[in-house]
């Protein structure tokens, strides 16, 4: 019985036994990205979700809050749809700003505006998109600027 082909040995990689294909790189790049971008779209609609509810049962008259959640859902769900698999690279481009820097911007102004519930942890997205997605210089950059906003804001 041959073991599964990304199989690590002492002595390297195992080679693929007869009838295993290897899967190359931009697949796998390509379904990284997919299952980043569907995360985002599930984490706006939990948060639309949860803000809908503290607004109907009348513990927050901040419609402010509702709107942030509601605008992250849509430009996530748009970037899920619309945009396609590639990696971020070494600059803040476009590209960056629509995926890391939508996140950043929505999940402070959630953190200023904190009302009853603690939005820190969810700068462990962006933070874990730069470093799977993008290169090492994108992943300490964000790291970076996530930790002084929580400093400044926390």
């Amino acid at each position: 019985m041959n073991p599964p082909p990304d199989l690590q040995t002492w002595s390297g990689p195992s080679p693929p036994g007869p009838g295993v294909e290897t899967v190359d790189k931009p697949q796998e790049f390509e379904r990284l990205w997919r299952g980043f971008m569907t995360a985002r779209v599930a984490l706006g609609l939990v948060l639309v979700l949860l803000k809908g509810t503290i607004f109907v049962l009348g513990a927050s008259a901040d419609p402010a809050l509702m709107l942030i959640c509601a605008a992250y859902f849509a430009t996530a769900l748009a970037v899920r749809l619309l945009a396609n698999p590639r990696p971020l690279g070494r600059t803040f481009d476009s590209h960056w700003i629509i995926t890391i820097g939508v996140d950043i911007l929505a999940f402070a102004a959630l953190q200023v505006s904190q009302s009853s519930i603690n939005y820190a942890p969810l700068f462990a997205l962006p933070v874990l998109m730069a470093s799977v997605l993008g290169s090492l210089l994108l992943a300490m950059g964000v790291a970076a600027g996530v930790t002084l906003l929580l400093f400044f804001y926390a």
